[in-house]
């Protein structure tokens, strides 16, 4: 049986890994040049035609060139990776009585006083883990291991809230979900309005060793919530550039949580919606993104590092199904939304996305769905002149809610605080905002929360 370690001598798994970084290399050049090919003289018409032209042609030149080491890297790797795999099943075969890394997803959750609702999901463990020094090739092994789940069906998990447990059951993809209905959530509340569940493997196909668990938090908005907000991620939050499929595919597979960026403003603005127009708000959040259940860890980090409100972040599966995946990607973000403006019918909301995708067709139908509870849409251009203007037209015709597109952020604070959403001392930390000082942006929030928590645990005693 072949020893499944990286060989000394040169072999196909270095070639492998010499294309690997000279693929990563060429796809960080080829976005470096595309933005150093913007030229910087607006006066010179001629000089700016002749620019794009250039990085047009460089870009196409990428591509192909992107294509075609693509090509070869997969067949290079196919049948290596394919016989790897057929080593590994055989040596799993073999071991049969030892026992697996099983790892618990719990995903955070949300619901009221009356249920809230838990998601999870049972998986062989990768051991993945992430550092603001990992290279490309390690941020890629990363990611292609949150693809490659191993996921364990029909295993007993127990889940407990409080003094109450449910017991219940894992999909063929390893997922699970309920709604379980707390017992005196006043007691249990902390004061975040965050509820604590924890969840454990009871019985699994698998043997494992020890305990398996998880813990995770449940957001119960406070019912004098001034409003909720549902935001996209990608292109929203996060730069991400899903209308150039390049730039797309590079930032998700060759970079991470700690080399992601985020809009700047961001963090000011979204922290002032969360205070409200009085500074004093308690406002829910919630993340509802097209992006995959596998990529949970990474964008719940991202949130933590960039000092942005954490909150549910809803996702999608692919499913196993090719016609499930596709009723699944094109409703998903639609029925994510009206699900949660179900679970709290007395609370309005303001709806954030991107002019990347079709954020605007789905909170305007959202708004005529539920009258008079969508304050307002804001929607991030991807500066694409075409879908600008389809949504400027948009924006025009609608009369039954504010519908603002906007490129700098402080412009679409400005426009909540002209609306009563954010106070003005919001509005000026997202003035004073900055890629590279956002958590000093943020740090004025964060005391006022910490005071406002002492307070309350002094007239709680």
């Amino acid at each position: 049986m072949p020893d499944p370690k990286r060989p000394k001598s040169k072999s196909i798994e270095d070639e492998i890994w010499e294309e690997l970084n000279a693929l990563a290399k060429e796809v960080d050049e080829s976005v470096d040049e595309n933005e150093a090919a913007k030229p910087l003289n607006k006066e010179k018409d001629e000089q700016k035609t002749a620019e794009k032209k250039r990085s047009s042609r460089f870009n196409k030149r990428a591509r192909d060139k992107m294509r075609v080491r693509g090509r070869k890297l997969l067949k290079s790797t196919g049948g290596y990776v394919d016989s790897w795999r057929k080593i590994a099943k055989e040596r799993l075969k073999e071991r049969s009585n030892k026992a697996e890394k099983v790892k618990i997803f719990l995903y955070t959750g949300f619901g009221t006083r009356d249920q809230v609702w838990v998601k999870g999901r049972v998986i062989e463990d990768k051991e993945i883990s992430s550092t603001d020094a990992d290279s490309s090739i390690k941020n890629l092994v990363n990611t292609y291991q949150r693809f490659d789940t191993d996921p364990i069906a029909n295993a007993t998990v127990e889940l407990q809230i409080g003094t109450i447990t449910a017991q219940i059951q894992t999909d063929e993809e390893g997922y699970f979900n309920a709604w379980v209905r707390p017992d005196k959530v006043k007691k249990h509340k902390n004061r975040d309005r965050w509820l604590d569940v924890s969840a454990r493997i009871l019985e699994a196909p698998v043997s494992f060793e020890g305990k398996v668990e998880a813990k995770a938090g449940i957001l119960i908005p406070p019912r004098k919530a001034q409003f909720g907000i549902i935001s996209d991620l990608d292109d929203t939050v996060i730069q991400t550039n899903v209308i150039s499929k390049v730039k797309m595919l590079y930032l998700t597979f060759f970079k991470n949580a700690y080399s992601r960026l985020a809009f700047k403003g961001v963090p000011a603005w979204y922290w002032g919606l969360h205070k409200g127009g009085d500074g004093i708000q308690n406002n829910p959040l919630f993340y509802v993104s097209n992006g995959p259940w596998n990529l949970y860890d990474l964008l719940s980090d991202f949130l933590s590092l960039n000092d942005i409100p954490v909150g549910p972040i809803l996702l999608r599966d692919f499913g196993l199904h090719k016609d499930e995946a596709v009723i699944d990607y094109k409703q998903h973000k639609i029925a994510r939304v009206k699900q949660i403006l179900r679970t709290y019918p007395k609370m309005n909301f303001v709806l954030i996305g991107d002019s990347g995708e079709k954020d605007t067709d789905i909170y305007q139908q959202v708004a005529r769905a539920h009258p008079g509870r969508v304050l307002a849409i804001y929607i991030r251009s991807v500066k694409d002149e075409k879908r600008a203007n389809r949504i400027q037209q948009i924006a025009e015709n609608e009369d039954t809610v504010p519908i603002l597109l906007f490129e700098d952020t402080l412009a679409a604070a400005q426009h909540a605080f002209e609306n009563g959403l954010i106070s003005e001392e919001a509005l000026q930390s997202v003035a004073q905002s900055d890629t590279a000082e956002q958590k000093e942006a943020m740090s004025i929030f964060n005391e006022e929360e910490e005071k406002e928590s002492k307070s309350k645990d002094s007239k709680e005693e």
